[in-house]
């Protein structure tokens, strides 16, 4: 038999999903475990929703969108959303914004769109276990900043220029962060607009534990629009994805 492709015999298994398995299987066994691995809420999803999930379905809405972005109604709603909450300027919804089945499908069009075989990806140390993966399967070469718990995580300009090189195309910036639990300060948000500006740098920025705040903090978007006036041409924000 033919071998699979180089980049799936690279990629290893993801460590979430292994320790959520196994998680899993002891709880079947009768053990009394907590699964702390995946980001799966121990409530069912509300009526409503289900609701008008099935009526959308009861109703035909089981073809293709129009346009292909996604329905008028949702990208709208989207639009708003980030115009109100997130202070992120949304001119033309239809060429600004694609909806997709997952934040983690997003992330990946997202780096998918920018990656060039060779291209290094900034990744903020801790990371998301699939960060790597994902840089890997688009070309790039996933490039990981230590940030020290001596130091509280804290992003600055100086640990980031330490890993820059001509091949580095963009920074991935979670916040909330997964798994530290942290929200980016204004003088770390600023950091990274700093250097993304100085080294022509796409940022990526997934944000779906945005509403996941609770010591009194608003969420702040990564990068700040109105201090980046060429904020909409170079980051892509993911405020949705599944594990």
């Amino acid at each position: 038999m033919k071998p699979l492709s180089n980049k799936l015999n690279g990629i290893p298994a993801s460590m979430t999903l292994a320790v959520n398995d196994k998680a899993k299987a002891m709880q079947r066994a009768g053990l009394d475990v907590i699964a702390l691995a995946g980001g799966d809420p121990d409530f069912d999803t509300p009526a409503h929703i289900v609701e008008a999930a099935v009526s959308a379905i009861q109703n035909g809405h089981t073809h293709y969108p129009a346009p292909m972005v996604g329905l008028p109604q949702t990208v709208e709603a989207i639009a708003h959303k980030m115009r109100t909450e997130n202070n992120i300027p949304i001119d033309d919804p239809r060429r600004q914004i694609i909806v997709t089945p997952g934040g983690k499908w997003g992330l990946y069009l997202a780096l998918a769109a920018i990656t060039n075989p060779g291209d290094e990806i900034l990744i903020l140390e801790p990371y998301w276990v699939s960060y790597p993966s994902m840089v890997t399967l688009t070309g790039g070469t996933p490039v990981p900043v230590s940030l020290p718990s001596e130091d509280n995580f804290r992003i600055t300009a100086d640990r980031l220029r330490a890993k820059l090189t001509p091949r580095t195309k963009a920074i991935m910036v979670n916040n909330p962060c997964n798994p530290t639990g942290r929200v980016l300060t204004l003088a770390e948000r600023d950091a990274i607009v700093e250097v993304a500006q100085e080294a022509d740098l796409y940022v990526i920025a997934d944000e779906i534990y945005e509403k996941l705040v609770f010591d009194g903090r608003s969420h702040l978007s990564s990068p700040p629009p109105p201090a980046w006036p060429s904020a909409p041409s170079r980051s892509t924000a993911s405020p949705n994805r599944m594990p």
